[in-house]
């Protein structure tokens, strides 16, 4: 995402990413961890079913 990009070149740290990123886009995976969703993830292709993931 864009915005992801701007912010690490503004200095910000890989964590206010994160925390921004999926606060404001994908907030319902903001709680998930990784081993959660590791069990029931499908690849997708779309921005949305990505982005989540690899945040």
């Amino acid at each position: 995402m864009a915005v992801a990009l701007y912010m690490a070149r503004m200095g910000h740290s890989k964590d206010e990413i994160c925390d921004y990123i999926l606060s404001t886009y994908y907030p319902e995976w903001k709680e998930k961890d990784y081993d959660e969703v590791q069990v029931t993830y499908k690849f997708d292709v779309t921005c949305q079913g990505t982005c989540p993931m690899a945040i």
